[in-house]
């Protein structure tokens, strides 16, 4: 009888170390899972910053591209407008030439270092925004 118990102990010792390696293999594995899943989801992370550097300095180089084309188009119109009014005035000269002071507007030696507002160039911002010289 004696022996019969100590068999029955030692089978259920044993059973209960076999459940217990059992249940520490299957955490094993279900750690294991978890790491790769975790190991994965780093490099998708990795890529997505990757990506997203990489977008970050195509928009950077953009908006240095639309800057310096900007800066190009802002001087081009400033220095168009200042051949128009150039020609504006080389124009005004000719005609004024055959016109009395008095057409003009009176002594133009008293005017002197003060253009009218249609002589004066206009200022960059004004040109970009499409203000006119004379305000009604």
């Amino acid at each position: 009888a004696i022996l019969a118990r100590l068999h029955d102990t030692w089978r259920e010792t044993l059973q209960a170390e076999k459940a217990a390696r059992q249940d520490a293999e299957s955490k094993l594995r279900v750690a294991e899972a978890t790491r790769r899943q975790l190991e994965f989801r780093v490099e998708l992370l990795k890529s997505q910053l990757t990506v997203a550097s990489m977008e970050k300095d195509h928009l950077r180089n953009a908006n240095r591209i639309v800057r310096d084309e900007a800066k190009a188009l802002g001087a081009k119109m400033v220095q168009m407008s200042r051949e128009m009014g150039e020609q504006r005035s080389k124009s005004r000269r000719g005609s004024a030439s055959t016109s009395s002071t008095s057409d003009r507007g009176g002594n133009r030696s008293a005017n002197r270092g003060h253009r009218s507002a249609r002589e004066r160039p206009r200022s960059r911002s004004a040109i970009i925004t499409g203000r006119s010289r004379l305000l009604p």
